[in-house]
């Protein structure tokens, strides 16, 4: 990863260290020292006004805002071809009731996938035994053939490049697509923070969708 600097590079550095499950993994995962990229993840932090990963011991967690950038970050579904060819390659979303996904166990289990079918919102409850912690593990576990993963586009360019990896469902743009929106629940102002971490997402995540 040669160019990491300004916005889109902490973005990408919080994605990393999210599906990495820790800073060195995520740094590691970028050729990064885990210095370097805790500085980008701090910066990142104050840039939107949030406060997005909570570290306690050895729990790793998201905020809410956390959870919400992490959602918003460019996303696809991939898998090897050798798992393909035995179920055959989804063409609708629907179709991933009947293959394995495999799931980041920092998310929400229960959470959905997100699609868009047509201009119609489509969520899909993942199915599949297997959740591990961490982004390597996911994309080494797809590598092997144990089925399909949602991943950040950044983290398997190498094996899309190789051919290890396919991406699949890309008509129907998965969870980049993913509809975000900032409910108020009838206040009259907006924290601070809240307002700075809505601008820094409609700005940079917002204009990547369009």
């Amino acid at each position: 990863m040669n160019d990491l600097g300004g916005r889109s590079g902490e973005l990408l550095v919080f994605v990393s260290i999210v599906e990495a499950g820790g800073v060195s993994a995520g740094a590691r995962a970028l050729g990064l020292v885990p210095s370097t990229a805790s500085r980008m993840l701090k910066r990142f932090e104050e840039r939107v006004g949030a406060r997005l990963i909570v570290r306690e011991g050895r729990v790793f967690r998201l905020t809410r805002e956390g959870q919400s950038c992490y959602s918003g970050a460019r996303r696809i579904l991939v898998a090897a071809p050798a798992y393909l060819k035995r179920p055959g390659a989804p063409k609708h979303p629907s179709e991933l009731e009947a293959h394995s996904c495999l799931r980041l166990r920092t998310s929400d289990r229960n959470a959905p996938w997100l699609f868009l079918d047509g201009h119609a919102p489509l969520e899909i409850s993942p199915h599949g035994s297997i959740v591990v912690d961490n982004g390597e593990a996911l994309v080494q576990l797809a590598i092997a053939g144990f089925g399909i993963a949602q991943v950040g586009r950044f983290h398997v360019a190498d094996q899309l490049a190789s051919g290890a990896l396919v991406s699949v469902l890309d008509d129907y743009r998965s969870s980049e697509s993913e509809i975000i929106q900032a409910v108020f629940a009838g206040r009259p102002s907006v924290p601070g923070r809240v307002r700075a971490f809505i601008d820094f997402f409609t700005e940079n995540i917002g204009a990547r969708r369009r």
